[in-house]
This record gives C-alpha cells, structure tokens and sequence, in this order.
C-alpha cells in the first residue's frame, strides 16, 4: 500500500519546503534529485535539511517502514515536526517568535505531515477524519 513518492506538505505562501518521505525507494528518488548525501534510515525516524534547486531551504522528514506503531509513529512525526520548525523558523529570520506563533505553527506542520503519511501509507488516526 505504500506509495513510493515524496509527498509535499508546503503551502504556496511558506518561505519554506517540507515532504514526507514515505519509504526507502522514495529516499533514493529524492537523492537522484537533491543529491542527499545521506543513506536511507536505518533508524525509526529522521529529517534532513539541505538547499533545493531553486535555494529554497527543504527538509524531508522519514519514518522507518518498520515502524508499525500508531501511536509511535505519531509521536515521530511531532518530534521531526519540530526539526522543521527549527529549519522553517531560521529560514525566516525568526528566530525568537511568541509562544503562540510557535505553537500554530508547529500544529500546522504535524497536520500536514500526519496528511502525508496518511497519503502514502493508509489510515493513521482513529477514523480517519482530518
């Protein structure tokens, strides 16, 4: 059922780009593509930031395939969530944003990446309703 693409959670409006890598074939794509200089994971969860082609600062966040835990893998993608946080915030020069700032937008980027995984790996939260 996984789909082997990296699945885009950015909006238009974002100074920044963010995707969930859904598995191993999908991470040697994205490497072909962005030159990663990294192997696939061999650990339950990463990120890895770099500068895409366009110099636009990216990050693809990962979870392993073996990982079959809802409630694990929810827990991954708030922890890589932050990492993109981090990643998104020093992109913008935002380097001491108010608390509710960080808070929305750390909601905003677990949305969007609990989307993408639901995307291209199936159901993730009970019913299944965004």
């Amino acid at each position: 059922m996984i789909k082997h693409k990296l699945v885009w959670c950015s909006d238009d409006w974002l100074p920044y780009h963010f995707a969930f890598c859904p598995s191993a074939r999908a991470w040697g794509e994205a490497d072909k593509r962005y030159h990663l200089d990294r192997a696939y994971p061999d650990h339950d969860a990463c990120s890895i930031h770099f500068i895409d082609r366009e110099g636009v600062s990216t990050t693809l966040v990962c979870v392993g395939e073996h990982v079959k835990s809802k409630r694990k893998v929810v827990g991954y993608l708030v922890h890589e969530g932050s990492h993109v946080w981090r990643q998104m915030r020093e992109a913008m020069g935002e380097l001491t944003p108010s608390s509710e700032f960080e808070a929305y937008s750390l909601q905003a980027i677990v949305e969007r990446l609990i989307i993408a995984y639901e995307a291209s790996r199936g159901p993730l939260l009970i019913g299944g309703k965004r």
